[in-house]
């Protein structure tokens, strides 16, 4: 279900959950410096939705672990971490890549990292693909968006 509303401190509610627009501000930007690097061009305004929508998404599905008690242990992230750092020539190459293209650092890389092993925990947990749980969801949760 989708609502919009007018609200100024927020881009989107998702069932009380908030996202503030200084977040999804900050997340665009991010992704802005991606393609300013690629010299790729890109409608801000398409990013924006596109951005707010995996923000959407990435809320549901840390509301959905949260209630179902899944998490992703440190292990199991630093093993992720050291299989993406062997698949680059060294750690050091690898993160100064990350800044150059993402504008993100080592800690936020593995926050991302972090995520992506969680999305596969909730795929395991719903025992269906996480693109069709999720159409599911949103169209079950109360989301009010205001670009």
């Amino acid at each position: 279900m989708l609502f919009f509303a007018d609200f100024t401190d927020y881009a989107a509610k998702i069932d009380g959950y908030g996202i503030e627009r200084t977040v999804l501000n900050e997340a665009v930007e991010e992704k802005m410096v991606f393609y300013r690097q690629a010299e790729q061009d890109v409608d801000e305004a398409v990013l924006q939705k596109d951005v707010l929508n995996q923000m959407v998404d990435k809320q549901i599905i840390e509301t959905y672990a949260q209630e179902n008690n899944i998490y992703v242990a440190d292990e199991k992230l630093q093993t992720y971490y050291a299989s993406r750092v062997n698949s680059a020539e060294s750690e050091e190459i690898l993160l100064a890549d990350l800044k150059r293209m993402y504008g993100i650092d080592k800690t936020e890389y593995l926050s991302n990292l972090s995520y992506d092993l969680l999305r596969q925990a909730v795929q395991e947990h719903t025992g269906q693909p996480l693109d069709e749980w999720l159409e599911t969801e949103r169209n079950n949760s109360k989301i009010i968006i205001k670009l």
